[in-house]
């Protein structure tokens, strides 16, 4: 058993904290960046989101979600399907954004809570889209919620554009 130490897979540590499949395998799924690369990527993902169940730190989640959420996006223009796919992690991340901002600060009093990407991706997303009201009410959620980020100057520049 890994638990509480990096994992060293072909040299390089992937700095899990547990050794689970969905964590492991949504960390491995980063690694594949390149489009030739990216259906490699896919089956990690899914491999990993299979077997979520398994995760019993919610942190973990949140971190595979992320996964799904940099691997599809990345992807979003050569891949019909990825963007709407991230659109829904970042939705997933987000609605479990209290339980790991609550676990963040248990395990973490002192430390401040980092960028939740979920949020982030989600708001870039929605103002490409010219939802600027809906952007502006995430980047509202994400700065209540203490997450890290330029959330203020978000929230200004979507309201020029309305």
């Amino acid at each position: 058993d890994n638990a509480g130490f990096g994992i060293d897979l072909v040299g390089e540590d992937i700095g899990l904290t547990s050794a689970t499949i969905p964590g492991i395998f949504g960390a491995v799924a980063g690694w594949f960046k390149s489009e030739k690369d990216r259906t490699i990527a896919y089956r990690f993902l899914e491999k990993a989101l299979q077997e979520k169940e398994k995760v019993s730190d919610i942190t973990e989640l949140h971190f595979l979600y992320q996964a799904c959420i940099e691997t599809y996006y990345r992807f979003r223009d050569i891949d019909n399907s990825a963007y709407a796919k991230a659109k829904d992690f970042c939705l997933k991340q987000i609605n479990i954004n209290r339980q790991v901002a609550e676990q963040m600060k248990e395990e973490y009093p002192d430390e401040p809570l980092p960028l939740h990407i979920g949020f982030k991706q989600l708001t870039i997303i929605l103002d490409k889209e010219g939802k600027q009201e809906e952007a502006i009410k995430y980047a509202k959620q994400a700065f209540d919620a203490g997450w890290s980020g330029d959330w203020k100057k978000r929230i200004e520049r979507y309201k020029k554009k309305l």
